[in-house]
């Protein structure tokens, strides 16, 4: 992925670990953080959950700024990660629009494509963002997972959480391959 400097502080360790190597499509993204996720070699108390994660973190780190080049990525002018602060939970990034309104962005990756999210999983994105005024047309979840909602289904949001939809906007792997496929300079 060519981008600017990545300031994820997981990016050194997941880099040298190979998972963004000789990567030409989101499948193989998603095998290579799969396969790091699963590497207990340097683990340490890591979980599988907490690699996959601030792999998929770092892409989207990666991906978000790549935009910020020429096609900014739901309209993003600057992006800021939280990953340095060890205690922020409920978004991984903040966004300023190109009116200079505050966004947030969510990450999930799942290793599952028929994975669905739950109120629980998004309660705190969602709470965050209504204590920082942030409305629903500016709150992002970015997943590697397909998005289609049809005939009143939540599409990745759970049966219980269908509404999840009017909470946030989706960037999954549809947009992004749109995005990518239009761009021959995203992989290198």
């Amino acid at each position: 992925m060519n981008s600017p400097r990545i300031t994820h502080i997981r990016a050194p360790q997941i880099i040298r670990a190979g998972v963004f190597d000789n990567i030409t499509s989101l499948n193989v993204l998603a095998f290579n953080i799969i396969k790091y996720g699963q590497d207990a070699s340097d683990v340490g108390d890591d979980t599988y959950a907490n690699r996959v994660g601030w792999a998929y973190e770092v892409y989207a780190e990666s991906f978000m700024k790549h935009g910020l080049k020429g096609h900014p990525t739901f309209g993003i002018t600057s992006v800021q990660g939280t990953s340095q602060t060890p205690y922020q939970g409920g978004f991984d990034f903040t966004y300023h629009d190109v009116d200079d309104n505050l966004g947030l962005v969510q990450v999930k990756f799942r290793s599952n494509p028929l994975d669905t999210f739950t109120r629980h999983e998004l309660g705190t994105f969602v709470s965050w963002a209504d204590e920082l005024g942030v409305p629903a047309s500016r709150r992002v979840l970015f997943t590697n997972l397909k998005h289609v909602p049809c005939d009143g289904a939540g599409g990745i949001f759970h049966g219980s959480y269908a509404s999840g939809e009017k909470q946030m906007r989706v960037f999954g792997r549809i947009e992004q391959e749109a995005i990518i496929d239009r761009d021959p300079k995203f992989w290198p």
